[in-house]
């Protein structure tokens, strides 16, 4: 079998080609910027090795950029395979010169991560005892505090009895707590038991950039249902696996949910299940494995 030489363009976040390096003698990684990827291409082009391109980013990381684009465009037609994330919605501008290529989700969890989940137990809020808990999960800084502006601007459009969680760290010198809104920050040992405590968690994605799949994710596994107005990246069937609508929509989608407490029960089920059997590294790791190292024929 030939060695593998794996030249990663765009960041280094992606733990599943990481752990299966650690498994396989036979693979060296190269996480390097676009360029020395390029140069490393053309030193072992009349080598035996195979090479694979790894795509992990975002627009800002030059994928917009027109002359970024066409020599990843050439690289691409070369090497062997292209490893892309579906979090990187501007990859699809040159994954599709590739000759082989597979998605693997960005977000991933370890088998051992969800069985600690599973074993976290529902942190109880005294003080919010009786009412309906919306969690929103940060941290809030930057455009996720976006999150707390919209909620500031409709809060009277949700039911009376609703009380917003708001999951993660925070700014405390420019936000407060209010009878409605209520910051618990982020504690590592209880984050889980926190979310669990949940009657749903509100996804409100305000600009573009960057992606909700994180928080998505994390809210399923937990089984809480979750109420968003994107599901990009993610393949779920609005209505089962989580709401989706409009940004505009979401007080009434929120409202009508915890409206109807079996129906919420059956969507965090169903979420959680759809995390399970697509978000696990384990899932993936097959599916990795055959794509770097195919049988030799």
């Amino acid at each position: 079998m030939k060695d593998i030489i794996v030249a990663a363009f765009v960041g280094e976040r992606f733990l599943l080609l990481r752990h299966l390096f650690r498994e396989k003698g036979t693979v060296y990684t190269t996480f390097v910027p676009f360029a020395a990827a390029c140069i490393i291409y053309k030193i072992v082009f009349h080598m035996s090795y195979r090479i694979v391109a790894v795509i992990y980013g975002r627009p800002d990381w030059g994928f917009l950029n027109p002359t970024y684009r066409l020599l990843a465009a050439l690289v691409m037609k070369s090497v062997d395979g292209v490893v892309y994330s579906s979090e990187a919605e501007t990859a699809s501008l040159v994954v599709r010169f590739a000759k082989r290529k597979i998605n693997i989700p960005p977000v991933l969890i370890d088998p051992k991560e969800w069985e600690s989940w599973d074993q976290s137990a529902p942190v109880t809020l005294p003080a919010l005892r009786g009412k309906k808990l919306v969690g929103i999960i940060g941290p809030f800084v930057g455009t996720n505090e976006l999150a707390i502006d919209y909620l500031e601007r409709h809060v009277k459009e949700f039911l009376e009895d609703i009380v917003f969680v708001l999951v993660g760290s925070y700014d405390r010198n420019k936000h407060r707590a209010t009878e409605k809104l209520v910051f618990v920050g982020y504690r590592k040992d209880d984050f889980m038991g926190i979310i669990k405590s949940l009657n749903c968690v509100l996804i409100p994605r305000i600009v573009t950039t960057g992606s909700p799949m994180t928080k998505m994710v994390v809210a399923m596994a937990a089984g809480v249902p979750v109420v968003t107005n994107t599901s990009e990246g993610m393949n779920i069937k609005p209505g089962r696996d989580a709401i989706v609508g409009k940004l505009e929509e979401l007080p009434r989608l929120t409202n009508e949910l915890l409206s109807s407490p079996e129906k919420a029960k059956l969507l965090g089920a169903n979420g959680r299940k759809f995390v399970k059997e697509n978000y696990l590294t384990e899932t993936h790791m097959e599916r990795l494995t055959s794509f770097l190292m195919p049988q030799e024929t």
